[in-house]
């Protein structure tokens, strides 16, 4: 309900308060634009709004965020709890988050770069609302809020220092030189380097500066020269130290606009340019002073047109987050109440527990540096053929991927006239998608949020694969991950006994299209039939070894119930030993198919050569006459391979009754046709020698 002349506020009655969600990566001091969206939420809850940040997968409390900031990060128990108050959030995207992954009700769109430049979305659909970081950004679209600029480095620590003199200089070139593999130049040979986490991983001996370091750095340099465009030039200004940027292929321009203009800048190293930087960089700090009073206006305006519209958008279902977690701090049980359950097991292959806040920053920088035409493109084709599990949730992952450059592309296939039939529409909208990298997957199951990035960086990593596969959990219907199966490299036995590949599996192009796809013949084990046509093609090209690839990360999340077929499970299982019959039948191996130790596990009865090799079984003995007796009886009972021999090794037998026992079989050695045969071994006990 919008606020009229009319209206009577008291605290006795609060206003209807408009939440504000706000998506970002995990924090990361060195990039600029993840900190100003976390010091957006921060700054809304210390106006007296209230600001949740939705991280890329859940995380244990406490990480992911900054410890001094008021970010706390949304759950499921805020979602509902908003909802039913009918309070409708105001969803704020980074230009880089592709398409509404949340299907918020009202997403503002907060453009942190030029609107495709990352990775994103070039254009947005009129419902989305935007605001530029900068006025220029601001301009680069229509009907823009307006602008937001949000300061987040503090002038009270990045300051000049009058006592200290400066000498030297420092430069920065952390995606130039380590993912463009640029050159430096001449001029920053004897500079002082500032190092990246991008920098810092590469060259673990040089561990990135503290931010104190770096102060201290920009008090004492007398220029600081950028190869690309940093928050870092912004600091260094603020310090009084003048910054040179260093034309080159990346970087065309600088981040001066229409907030800074060109006080303290240098374009390029020459004379003229670096003297006006020096007789100009004192005008920055106060600049940036009038830059923070104009955000506190600018954020007072923010919020009152989001509020507004916020409260003429109806809130019709919750957003979808399926990677929310639950509430992590509990309240304190009722007097009497029963005690609270006990915490869940720790699930390290989780999202939330195998990633740190560093990686998505390493991953943003690591896509930054791939040409889009070398960039493999994946598509998923997601069979749903059932009314209650129509593939919302797997929707959201495959939106909710880390921004590659590159999305990923899923194919929805209606499966309510079979599974069989669901196939081969599979196989034709794969190959008409023009993506590189071929799958089939399961309505409901879910794909993490990294598993994009992971594939794409493995197969940059290894040209020469023609199919991948990833690890994968379960899902149950509670939500909660059990299960997880860490496959092992590709192993042909392992494959031959338990069909382990299947989940999330990838078959390039080309081996797709001469496979002619999966076939919907083997409905209920198609990927595994795939699978093994596909190591049998590799075979025949001297390449199986090395052109099947396996992700070691659980990428994958197989929800409990999903599936496209009707088949039961014995008729899977029946269909999975068929087509591994078959494999064999195709390869002329006489070998048979049976049911394993446990489902779906098979049993693989393997041809003898003829003639039968021989078995050698030896019996180690010292005077226990019944015991050997014993034992050779029972080989000579049960055993009916044919081939084989029973080699007494006695070690210095002394008792009257085994000696003559062996010296009886000694003597009948030739009559028994040499299948048992007494072998003297005197001296000491040696149980290995024997």
């Amino acid at each position: 309900m919008t606020s009229t002349s009319d209206d009577i506020h008291s605290l006795l009655f609060p206003r209807l308060r408009h939440p504000y969600y706000i998506f970002a990566p995990f924090y990361s001091r060195t990039s600029a634009g993840i900190r100003v969206l976390h010091h957006l939420c921060h700054s809304l809850n210390e106006s007296g709004e209230r600001a949740y940040l939705i991280l890329p997968a859940a995380v244990p409390p406490g990480t992911g965020v900054h410890p001094d900031l008021r970010t706390p990060v949304l759950t499921r128990e805020q979602i509902a709890a908003d909802f039913e108050a009918g309070r409708t959030p105001v969803t704020v995207y980074p230009e880089t988050l592709r398409g509404n992954p949340f299907a918020a009700p009202l997403v503002v769109r907060y453009l942190l770069n030029l609107p495709g430049a990352l990775g994103g979305d070039a254009r947005f659909p009129p419902s989305e609302y935007c605001v530029g970081h900068t006025d220029i950004l601001s301009r680069s679209v229509p009907k823009a809020l307006g602008t937001l600029y949000l300061p987040v480095s503090d002038p009270n620590l990045f300051r000049p220092d009058p006592a200290v003199h400066r000498q030297g200089t420092c430069f920065y070139a952390s995606k130039y030189q380590w993912l463009h593999r640029g050159t430096l130049l001449d001029i920053t040979r004897d500079s002082t380097e500032i190092l990246s986490d991008l920098g810092g991983t590469i060259k673990p001996n040089r561990p990135i500066q503290t931010r104190e370091q770096i102060i201290a750095l920009f008090q004492r340099s007398e220029a600081f020269y950028c190869y690309e465009n940093s928050s870092l030039a912004l600091e260094a200004l603020l310090c009084g130290c003048p910054v040179v940027f260093l034309p080159n292929p990346h970087l065309q321009s600088s981040f001066a606009g229409d907030e800074f203009g060109d006080d303290g800048i240098a374009w390029g190293h020459s004379p003229e340019a670096l003297e006006h930087a020096r007789s100009t960089v004192h005008r920055v700090r106060q600049r940036y002073a009038s830059l923070l009073q104009r955000f506190e206006e600018q954020l007072r305006d923010f919020v009152a047109q989001t509020q507004r519209i916020a409260a003429g958008t109806p809130y019709k279902a919750p957003i979808a987050v399926a990677h929310l977690s639950a509430a992590q701090v509990a309240p304190p049980p009722a007097p009497g109440a029963a005690a609270a359950p006990a915490a869940p097991p720790l699930q390290p292959w989780l999202p939330s527990h195998r990633l740190l806040p560093q990686e998505f920053t390493w991953a943003q920088e690591t896509c930054s540096s791939w040409e889009p035409a070398q960039t493999p493109g994946v598509a998923l084709a997601m069979i749903a053929t059932r009314a209650d599990m129509p593939g919302k949730t797997t929707q959201q992952a495959v939106a909710g991927q880390w921004p590659t450059g590159k999305p990923m592309r899923l194919l929805l296939i209606d499966g309510s006239g079979g599974a069989a039939q669901a196939i081969q529409a599979a196989d034709r909208a794969l190959l008409d998608s023009g993506e590189s990298w071929l799958g089939l997957i399961d309505a409901e199951d879910m794909i993490a949020p990294d598993a994009l990035f992971r594939i794409q960086h493995a197969l940059r990593m290894h040209p020469e694969w023609r199919l991948l596969y990833t690890d994968e959990d379960g899902l149950g219907a509670d939500g909660q991950h059990v299960n997880p199966h860490c496959k092992p490299d590709f192993n042909l036995d392992f494959l031959r006994s338990l069909p382990y590949i299947g989940g999330l599996m990838l078959v390039r192009r080309d081996l797709f299209e001469a496979l002619g796809g999966f076939d919907a013949a083997c409905e209920g084990a198609e990927d595994y039939d795939l699978a093994l046509r596909a190591w049998e093609r590799l075979q025949a090209e001297g390449i199986a070894e090395s052109a099947i690839g396996h992700v070691p990360e659980v990428l994958y999340h197989r929800r409990t119930g999903s599936g496209h077929t009707r088949k039961s499970v014995p008729e899977i299982l029946s269909m999975g030993q068929r087509v591994l019959q078959a494999h064999f039948d195709r390869l002329g191996i006489a070998a048979q198919v049976q049911g394993g130790p446990f489902p779906p596990a098979f049993r693989v009865r393997w041809p003898l050569p003829e003639p039968r090799p021989l078995v050698s079984i030896l019996i180690p003995t010292r005077d226990q006459l019944p015991m050997l007796q014993r034992c050779i009886e029972s080989v000579i009972d049960k055993t009916r391979y044919p081939a084989y021999e029973i080699l007494i090794i006695d070690n210095d037998s002394q008792a009257d009754d085994a000696m003559r026992y062996l010296a009886t079989v000694e003597s009948r050695e030739a009559e028994l046709g040499g299948r048992l045969r007494v072998v003297r071994s005197p001296g000491e006990f040696n149980f290995s020698a024997m």
